[in-house]
């Protein structure tokens, strides 16, 4: 289902959670779903001096961000799919706006790349890019009267962040190490369902045990992380403080407005 969230079949999504269960489907929004929503997300928590590197972080090198260019921009719009953001421009429309008309498609690409290479290397006033980091947020019930909050962003934030991993692929996996198994790996999430179909298929296994985190992403203490991100993996780090450093602005169908922020 959520699959098919992020390929952009919202409809089809629904189609089936209609027909595997009882419960399931958009939530029609009241107040008690949005008082639900908006305890996922939080207001920030004071930062913790222990948790926070010390030192003064290194300089990243810029220049690697030349690799950036109208070229990347074009191939990882045909590595993105997925549904429209706020604008209503779905991967498909922005594909074409990409590859179908000519000078004017490149002029795109090119403004495209030249926007990721400066969010990677100078800081950017938060409120220039406050629509280019808006979201669309559909809640999905979860069932037993949780609530599932699906965000969906803007197409073009997603292909410059796809062109951007490419050049800092090697420096990601680095930094996240063992920790995160996707890391720097193509198809790394089916690499760990091979992995744990095969422990379970082993005479050895007892038990596994399943655990269904709550909502991790806006439990992280967003200072945190993006003071350390600039010591753990610096040419990131200018980039995530652009776009993290203020709040997100999530829209729910009816009129509803919330704000993508951490506890």
């Amino acid at each position: 289902m959520s699959k098919l969230i992020f390929e952009g079949k919202v409809s089809s999504a629904v189609n089936y959670l209609d027909k595997q269960a009882t419960q399931g489907g958009i939530l029609k929004m009241t107040d008690d779903i949005k008082t639900k929503l908006e305890s996922l997300h939080p207001e920030p928590a004071p930062t913790e001096d222990g948790f926070l590197c010390k030192g003064t972080p290194p300089l990243p090198k810029s220049v690697i961000f030349e690799a950036v260019t109208a070229q990347s921009i074009k191939k990882a719009s045909l590595d993105t799919n997925g549904a429209a953001g706020i604008s209503g421009g779905d991967a498909e429309h922005h594909r074409r706006m990409l590859h179908s008309f000519g000078t004017a498609s490149v002029n795109l690409a090119e403004a495209m790349a030249a926007m990721g290479r400066r969010l990677c290397t100078e800081y950017v006033d938060p409120e220039l890019i406050e629509a280019f980091v808006a979201n669309r947020l559909i809640p999905l019930d979860k069932g037993a009267g949780g609530v599932r909050p699906i965000g969906i962003g803007e197409i073009p934030r997603r292909i410059i962040g796809k062109a951007i991993m490419v050049v800092l692929k090697g420096e990601v996996a680095q930094a996240a190490g063992a920790t995160q198994v996707c890391a720097g790996q193509e198809g790394g999430i089916d690499a760990a369902i091979h992995a744990m179909i095969e422990l379970w298929e082993k005479a050895s296994t007892d038990c596994l045990l399943l655990i269904d985190a709550s909502n991790a992403f806006n439990r992280l203490k967003r200072v945190t992380a993006l003071w350390n991100i600039r010591f753990l993996c610096p040419p990131l780090g200018i980039i995530l403080i652009n776009l993290y450093r203020r709040p997100a602005r999530l829209f729910i169908l009816g009129g509803y407005e919330l704000k993508s922020q951490e506890e």
